[in-house]
């Protein structure tokens, strides 16, 4: 989810794979679902966790993934608790790829204290809790590929890296990239909706729109018995949710999804009352996606059975 860009600090250096074609799992970064209760019910997607090494530390740490987020940090009341020096406020962390333990890239992340009394973490347990947020900084002019079922991704530097198989089976649509933000187009029955943020650290959204926009598709005030009315966890603060289905089908490329969920929050400051986003409820069940930073446009396959 999307935060001030006055809290974020931006990456300083990266390296990614370069002259590799994706033929094996060893070539992918493994990820992992962290699940959660939110509005009174669990869900088992809600964040994408990514391993991560800090210089001088043996240790594997892991972080959110969240293409929602401009840049990418480490939370320095947690590395604390872990016992690593943050004196500097700026921290070498590495990603590197999970099943071959080689890296694939170098950041240099400064330190966001997110709480002045952090709640305890289970020190002995490096899973337990996430360290940090990679952001879609990291990606800019380079090719992001998730693999939500088999739970992997990859980054590449340009597409001669790809097999030219994967590529073929995809179907791609038009993205810009804003600020370092990944943003797509959708359309619901005939109307286009332009400047949709894809955000991966929100899973539990297909589609969220304004209040306004919401009321227009979803054709609820939403006072009505047929909307949910909950709440969900944005950086650790709980705001209000209403979801209804869409009276109209929602289009994305090939694919088509009749009477979608459709989600409106009420976000804690009016800059971002027309912000429309959607999360990876769409794709992470059947699909393998492309965020190609580089060439402005997201591919979508279908993975087989």
């Amino acid at each position: 989810m999307k935060i001030p860009t006055s809290a974020l600090v931006p990456t300083l250096l990266f390296f990614c794979m370069t002259g590799t074609a994706v033929t094996d799992d060893s070539q992918f970064v493994r990820f992992s679902w962290n699940g959660a209760v939110t509005g009174g019910r669990y869900c088992p997607k809600v964040s994408m966790s990514i391993p991560v090494k800090i210089k001088g530390d043996s240790r594997t740490f892991y972080m959110q993934l969240d293409t929602g987020c401009e840049g990418s940090f480490l939370y320095g009341d947690r590395l604390a608790q872990f016992g690593v020096d943050i004196d500097s406020g700026v921290i070498d962390c590495q990603v590197f790829w999970y099943a071959a333990d080689s890296a694939i890239g170098t950041s240099r992340l400064a330190t966001w204290w997110r709480d002045d009394d952090p709640p305890e973490v289970d020190t002995t347990d490096t899973r337990s809790v996430s360290l940090g947020t990679i952001g879609s900084g990291l990606f800019q002019n380079r090719i992001l590929l998730i693999d939500y079922p088999n739970e992997r991704f990859a980054i590449f530097s340009d597409t001669t890296q790809l097999p030219e198989q994967l590529l073929s089976g995809m179907s791609f649509v038009p993205a810009e990239v804003v600020g370092n933000m990944f943003v797509i187009s959708v359309r619901l029955g005939e109307d286009s909706l332009h400047s949709v943020m894809f955000d991966t650290g929100a899973s539990d959204f297909l589609l969220l729109l304004s209040e306004n926009e919401w009321k227009k598709y979803s054709g609820y005030k939403g006072d009505e018995p047929e909307v949910l009315r909950d709440s969900v966890i944005s950086w650790g603060n709980y705001i209000a949710r209403w979801r209804a289905p869409s009276k109209l089908p929602l289009y994305f490329g090939d694919l088509r999804i009749d009477h979608p969920p459709l989600d409106c929050v009420q976000w804690p400051t009016p800059r971002e009352d027309d912000f429309r986003l959607m999360g990876n409820a769409m794709f992470y069940d059947d699909y393998t996606i492309l965020l190609d930073f580089a060439n402005s446009r997201m591919g979508i396959s279908r993975n087989d059975p």
